[in-house]
């Protein structure tokens, strides 16, 4: 399978190529049990970043290499030899898979069963009634990470409790450190000084909307003022570039969950 990366101004940034298994005729009840594996909700996800706006916290992106490959199966499964790739002499056999694949219907359960794993060794807590957001005390402070897959944000009180945690994922994983929160699950995230600014408008035609996570001083007593928002126009009715198209398609269902006509909501303050 052939797939393009984007950045958060819509620019290609890598061409991807992976190997993926056919998992269209896998049997429920042969070929694999379970296929549920929890993700972070967007709604999850913006009371993190306003909890971080209003803490003045900075708030990091860990993306996992080829996440999928570091499952172990409890399966026995067999990859038919991909064309153009097979051993010479020995076409007529069949690969045995030690690890999951991309495309297979229990690949995403097993990644996420082994990076839950990992975080409880680290002496994570599985939030109660958000099962991919994880939280754990330190001797320093608090520390919060959010799971979507293979794409991790974390943030905390202290940097050096980020950092700790970014050296441990990368001994047990191949990790990409994307450095500060920019872009998430096609949303545009602007960490400044006092605010956070959340924006969907480089893959929907440059419509979208844009929204605003305020930092809040307690001492000024204005936590209702945590979060405001703002429409950047009517939104999604602006055409969209031909050669974008296919970017487009590819971000409609996410955009649909994310896009609310009313963009704000008060945070208030208080221990967390």
């Amino acid at each position: 399978m052939f797939k393009v990366k984007w950045n958060e101004r819509g620019e290609v940034v890598r061409h991807k190529a992976r190997l993926v298994a056919k998992g269209f005729i896998q049997r429920e009840g042969i070929d694999f049990e379970e296929v549920f594996a929890p993700v972070v909700r967007m709604e999850s996800v913006r009371m993190v970043l306003a909890l971080a706006a209003m803490r003045n916290w900075r708030v990091h992106h860990l993306d996992v290499k080829s996440a999928f490959l570091n499952d172990e199966m409890e399966e026995q499964l067999f990859l038919q030899q991909p064309p153009r790739f097979a051993v010479p002499g020995s076409e007529h056999k069949v690969l045995h898979l030690h690890t999951a694949l991309y495309g297979l219907r229990q690949a995403p359960r097993a990644w996420n069963a082994k990076l839950d794993a990992t975080l409880a060794s680290l002496g994570f807590i599985k939030c109660a009634t958000e099962h991919a957001l994880y939280g754990k005390s330190t001797e320093r402070g608090r520390l919060i990470v959010g799971v979507y897959v293979d794409d991790l944000i974390i943030t905390g009180s202290q940097q050096r409790d980020i950092d700790d945690f970014k050296r441990e994922m990368k001994g047990r994983f191949r990790m990409s450190d994307l450095g500060l929160l920019t872009y998430y699950l096609g949303i545009e995230v602007e960490q400044g000084r006092d605010a956070i600014t959340l924006r969907q408008s480089s893959k929907a035609g440059g419509a979208g909307w844009s929204e605003r996570l305020q930092a809040v001083s307690d001492t000024h007593g204005r936590e209702d003022q945590a979060l405001k928002g703002e429409h950047g126009g009517e939104g999604g009715r602006d055409t969209v570039p031909q050669h974008h198209w296919r970017a487009a398609l590819s971000h409609a269902h996410s955009a649909g969950h994310h896009v609310r006509r009313r963009l704000s909501w008060p945070i208030h303050g208080g221990s967390a």
